[in-house]
């Protein structure tokens, strides 16, 4: 079957459709796991909390390049995970307009909670594929976004 669409009857056809689709579905999955475990955390704040555990102390703007989000979207995400206590903000001192995101110790203490249903989810996903198969699935990924000219270093930042 080629995935290549060429009429809009075919939609479920279409690369897009399915990566989308994926993508949909294991991101609600995942939201869905880590609120039957009692932690209420939207896809964004994953997100974030992701990025911030792999390098604390990002500026926003930094967040919301990295994300490909409106910077407001971000700044209200920013502003929910503050009241929760999950982060806090201080002024960049080398960009008095801008803030810098660091984890609180909740934040932090989070991830020990988090990560092993991110992981589990994972596997469960790669269930039935051959370790070649992944890395094969990975490289054609890498080939669709270089043809959509997307910047394949960002994902290297987060």
């Amino acid at each position: 079957m080629q995935l290549i669409m060429h009429n809009f009857d075919e939609l479920n056809n279409s690369v897009g459709f399915y990566i989308g689709f994926t993508a949909s579905a294991i991101k609600n999955e995942l939201i869905k796991r880590l609120s039957e475990k009692g932690h209420d955390i939207t896809h964004a704040q994953w997100m974030i909390l992701m990025m911030l555990w792999a390098k604390d102390g990002r500026n926003q703007n930094e967040l919301t390049g990295l994300m490909y989000k409106e910077k407001t979207t971000i700044t209200r995400v920013i502003e929910v995970m503050e009241r929760r206590g999950l982060i806090f903000r201080e002024v960049d001192p080398n960009d008095k307009r801008n803030k810098i995101c660091y984890l609180t110790e909740q934040g932090n203490e989070l991830k020990d909670k988090v990560i092993p249903e991110v992981i589990n989810l994972n596997v469960q996903a790669a269930q039935n594929i051959s370790n070649e198969e992944l890395a094969h699935f990975k490289s054609i990924l890498k080939k669709i976004l270089a043809n959509i000219n997307f910047n394949n270093s960002k994902l290297k930042n987060c």
